[in-house]
């Protein structure tokens, strides 16, 4: 069953949160806006081609990520943010409007490929997700460069520089910007392992801490031309640290890992220091995005790679747990048969012997003339003999072997005829009443037996409320069971799924514990101080024989619920 929910959740729609509406909209617009403002003005540093486009925009992974876990309502943040950036390097209002909605296209466009075609899940777990998010972005990417490009050549604000390597430029950026900051935000609210678990790992802050030296070694200028060699040795050496984190620290390390990397590499560029940086800017900026997008790649998909080791593992082990779980339940069961087959045979003959000792003890009586005591003793034997007939007849519905009279019977007319019959012995601490669905269908029971188990249970219903005041509650009802349901409960059933008669007693007393409900339907096993431990295994003979199943809910100090699901009478079927 475990492994049936994983595979049902891998192929379910992602859930990317509830919907945004009135203030919590507006607010989460403007806290949008806000920061695709700054980060557009941090990535706008590294424009030295032409001011509207940067190798790395991180706006974009921004914009996506935000319209991916909260739904494209938030398209007007990603206007906002986009046209208060162009206005603020000096950009036409002409110019700014539709470089604007090329950015919130670009934003739509790709949530919508990435959740609705794509099905992508936001925590990047597989690897086939890394490949949809990839894939997603090219796409949507080439519609900002596009139309950013096309509204500057319309108003004059390419100046005279070529088209179709600004157009380069843009779009390169969008896709640099989407795989190392997009990944951050996705695996970073809702990827694993959780926050905190990472920051009780010293690993953790020994890992990061070996990266970020590293990295602000290669690229932070404290070597001299003399030793610019050493930096492009240096710039490699976060790379297995990279693999280290993701194998050891899970999505969310590995990609913490390789965008403090990038954001130092870039910085670092930006200021002149480091192997990237050189006399040729343009040049250098291309080697800087190669870089970060390897960084970024190799995060995205060893995340992926962990996160899907992980699934496989834990469901492997839950495999292996139900395994485990059915071969016990079928020694138990296989136990119990044999148990329930002995006890057949041995009721059997011990009734046929019992048969004898009440005849002769019968005709013993005829024969004796005023002997009382001699007539007292012959009583007793008679008396022991009905109570060890009594006996047999009760490992003989443990055994499911006394079916005598099955036909259409009324579950309500059983519960209300039983609580006639036991209303003297229900202590006045302890309500008990009915909850009876209107037109409750027949069961094919026998009469007194089905009455035997409403007995049973409401007896050891009230007996577990105790001397205190307490509830008991008897319901009747109908329910369609699957074959999930009738192969779970703890007395499960071999009828087909269908509609059931389902009688449930409840109570709030004592409740049971785990290893009480585990031996619950064993022969001889009660908690009882002169109990003979055989009311519910006669409970589950009764039950099995009719092809019905009980389900136990029990917890101690809150009270039990017995739930007992029969099979529907031909005619009421």
């Amino acid at each position: 069953m475990r492994s049936e929910v994983i595979e049902a959740q891998r192929v379910a729609p992602p859930s990317v949160g509830a919907p945004l509406v009135g203030l919590k909209l507006a607010s989460a617009v403007a806290a949008l806006a806000i920061t695709y403002v700054v980060l557009g003005r941090l990535g706008l540093a590294l424009a030295h081609y032409q001011d509207n486009a940067s190798l790395v925009w991180p706006p974009t992974g921004l914009a996506l990520a935000a319209l991916v876990l909260f739904g494209r309502r938030l398209w007007p943040g990603v206007f906002l943010g986009a046209l208060l950036v162009n206005l603020s390097i000096g950009s036409s209002l002409a110019a700014a409007l539709p470089i604007a909605a090329g950015n919130t296209l670009e934003a739509v466009v790709g949530a919508l490929l990435l959740v609705r075609v794509g099905r992508l899940d936001p925590a990047l777990s597989r690897l086939r997700d890394v490949l949809v998010f990839g894939l997603g972005l090219m796409p949507c990417t080439v519609i900002s460069a596009s139309v950013g490009v096309a509204s500057l050549g319309a108003t004059g604000g390419l100046e005279g520089r070529d088209g179709a390597l600004v157009w380069l430029i843009w779009w390169l950026g969008d896709v640099g910007g989407a795989v190392l900051v997009a990944p951050l935000i996705l695996v970073g609210l809702r990827g694993r392992p959780t926050w905190s678990s990472l920051a009780r790992r010293p690993e953790s802050f020994v890992v990061l801490g070996v990266i970020v030296l590293l990295a602000l070694a290669a690229f932070g200028g404290v070597l001299g031309p003399r030793w610019s060699w050493l930096g492009l040795v240096l710039s490699s050496l976060p790379f297995p640290f990279l693999i280290w984190s993701g194998l050891r620290l899970g999505p969310r390390g590995a990609v913490l890992a390789a965008v403090t990397v990038a954001a130092i590499a870039v910085a670092g560029t930006a200021a002149g220091h480091g192997p990237f940086a050189g006399p040729r800017a343009h040049e250098s900026l291309l080697i800087l995005w190669a870089y970060s997008m390897c960084m970024g790649a190799c995060a995205v998909i060893l995340a992926a790679a962990v996160a899907e080791r992980d699934d496989a593992e834990a469901a492997r082990r839950a495999a292996e747990e139900e395994r485990r779980a059915v071969q016990l339940q079928m020694e138990h069961t296989q136990r119990l048969e044999s148990l329930g087959v002995l006890a057949s045979g041995v009721a059997h003959d011990f009734n046929n012997l019992l048969v004898a000792i009440r005849g002769n003890a019968e005709l013993l009586q005829r024969h004796l003339d005023g002997d009382e005591r001699a007539e007292r003793r012959l009583s007793e034997i008679e008396h022991a003999s009905v109570r060890a007939a009594e006996l047999c007849r009760q490992l003989l519905d443990y055994a499911g072997k006394n079916v005598r009279r099955p036909r259409p019977t009324s579950a309500s007319a059983l519960i209300d005829d039983v609580l006639r019959l036991v209303a003297g012995s229900i202590p006045a601490t302890v309500r008990v009443t009915t909850e009876h669905e209107a037109d409750v269908p027949d069961v094919l029971a026998d009469e007194s037996q089905l009455r035997q188990v409403i007995m049973n249970l409401l007896l050891n219903a009230v007996e577990a409320v105790g001397d205190h005041e307490g509830e008991v509650i008897v319901r009747v009802r109908v329910a369609t069971h699957d074959r999930a349901y009738l192969a779970g409960p703890a007395l499960p059933s071999e009828a087909a799924p269908g509609r059931f008669v389902v009688i449930e007693v409840e109570d709030d007393g004592v409740g049971m514990s785990e290893a009480t409900l585990a031996h619950l339907f064993d022969p001889f096993f009660t908690t009882k101080e002169f109990g003979r431990g055989l009311g519910m295994a006669a409970v589950a003979g009764i039950v099995r024989a009719h092809r019905g199943a009980v389900k136990v809910r029990s917890e101690l100090g809150v009270g039990t619920v017995f739930a007992v699901s029969l099979p529907l009478a031909p005619s009421a079927a």
